[in-house]
């Protein structure tokens, strides 16, 4: 369950909305990852806020410097599409190294598939095999797929 202010706008009157939206600015700011995660997902997605891609792709960020897998991939796909940053493959490698460490096995499907395109890395067929396996451990549906075509 969300509690953003836009989530509970409606339960309040207006002087309880500002004091719950300042503390959870405050909240966010205070660079607690899950917020800022969370933030960067409103953002991206325009719910409850207006749309912005480059604020989004910063909260993202700030939530992936903490360690966050989840932000790590999202900050991931952001560099790879180039939303909200400028296109940068080997930054998106990067961090989706770092969130597939962490066992997210959507990163290491895109690791998988960076590996054998070779994208933000050298192609590494034996590699590629790796990520997919790992994901595909987890029942990753398309990571079994590309393992099965590598095979």
């Amino acid at each position: 369950m969300e509690v953003t202010p836009a989530s509970v706008k409606g339960y309040l009157d207006k002087k309880h909305y500002n004091i719950y939206k300042l503390i959870y600015d405050r909240f966010v700011a205070s660079q607690m990852a899950e917020a800022q995660y969370n933030l960067a997902q409103h953002l991206i997605k325009g719910l409850g806020v207006e749309k912005n891609e480059e604020a989004a792709a910063y909260w993202f960020l700030q939530a992936a410097k903490q360690g966050d897998a989840d932000a790590q991939y999202k900050i991931g796909v952001c560099y790879l599409d180039g939303t909200g940053v400028e296109e940068d493959c080997e930054k998106a490698f990067r961090w989706f190294y770092n969130a597939a460490v962490q066992g997210d096995s959507d990163s290491q499907f895109v690791l998988g598939t960076c590996y054998e395109d070779g994208i933000g890395v050298e192609a590494d067929l034996t590699e590629a095999r790796e990520w997919y396996g790992r994901a595909a451990e987890q029942g990753h549906r398309e990571a079994k797929k590309a393992l099965k075509k590598l095979r």
